[in-house]
């Protein structure tokens, strides 16, 4: 619960692909974050999760934010923050999607 699933989306341009973050998901320490990627299964119309989910490092990264799909859907952009030290600020990672996985 309050994992905040849906806080950002991003689509692919031909809507193959599918992009969600939770930036308060504890999966990996408090408000870590979490995203999904997920591609359309045409034969039974709808989503299905591709691959592993994506975490935050550590607590209070909210790890999607933000996340942003290439126009093919091939690469991820992942923003949240990172709380190393006393000052808070950005992070941004980015994944390659190979072979549909």
């Amino acid at each position: 619960p309050n994992d905040n699933f849906g806080a950002a989306v991003s689509l692919s341009a031909d809507g193959k692909f599918l992009a969600v973050g939770a930036p308060q998901n504890g999966g990996n320490g408090d408000l870590s974050g979490q995203v999904n990627l997920y591609g359309w299964d045409e034969a039974m119309l709808t989503y299905k999760k591709l691959g592993q989910p994506l975490y935050g490092e550590a607590d209070g990264d909210k790890f999607g934010s933000f996340v942003f799909l290439s126009s093919d859907g091939k690469k991820l952009a992942v923003a949240g923050r990172n709380e190393g030290g006393e000052d808070i600020s950005g992070k941004v990672k980015t994944y390659n999607l190979e072979n549909d996985t």
